[in-house]
């Protein structure tokens, strides 16, 4: 049964406003790394605009009836789910060719199946750069905000450098600028990625 026009308005609403939210990070993020030379800060927010923009993402495929919303409720609350479809997107734009890309995306409906095989297939190389990726940003986006001792040294903002948090940046800000394009063109979400983030090694039981 298709979802209501209140629930697909909802929907809209909330995708609009993760957007917005997101952009918004990475505004401060942007003003953080120039006027104050901020870089732990601006890394955080940077980190907590790829969480908005998973949000949007799930909440895409829902309004596609892509997914149900019961089955994500939790995943849009969780940083780890987040996290890692973010990590999915953006190995999808370092390791699979353009070429192969829109082979897959051309390929009929009824090859849905063989083309999620395909990416699962192609993906499983990745699954502990994956996960090791996944902690890493989360644990970042803690030591940004917040002073840790750790062992015989002391973690604080002020340790992340200029070129860690510029590169980061402009990850979250390309992946942003792919999700925006998906929602002013109504691309529908990737069946294929969100089977693979949805396998037994991408994501954590509850």
């Amino acid at each position: 049964m298709s979802m209501s026009k209140s629930s697909h308005f909802l929907l809209i609403k909330a995708i609009d406003e993760c957007l917005k939210n997101a952009i918004s990070f990475l505004s401060d993020a942007k003003l953080l790394m120039n006027e104050k030379s901020s870089y732990g800060h601006a890394f955080s927010l940077c980190v907590l605009a790829d969480e908005e923009t998973a949000k949007a993402f799930f909440l895409k495929a829902v309004s596609q009836e892509i997914l149900k919303y019961e089955d994500i409720q939790h995943h849009i609350y969780s940083h780890q789910s987040k996290l890692k479809i973010q990590i999915l997107l953006e190995l999808v734009e370092k390791t699979i060719s353009s070429n192969l890309l829109e082979t897959l995306i051309n390929l009929k409906p009824y090859y849905e199946e063989m083309r999620i095989q395909l990416v699962n297939n192609h993906f499983r190389r990745y699954r502990a750069d994956i996960r090791k990726k996944r902690e890493y940003l989360n644990k970042r986006k803690q030591n940004g905000f917040y002073v840790e001792i750790k062992g015989d040294d002391v973690l604080s903002p002020n340790s992340f450098s200029e070129d860690e948090t510029r590169s980061f940046y402009r990850e979250v800000k390309s992946r942003l600028k792919m999700f925006k394009e998906f929602q002013k063109k109504n691309i529908k979400v990737p069946v294929e990625l969100l089977e693979v983030w949805k396998s037994e090694w991408v994501v954590d039981s509850l």
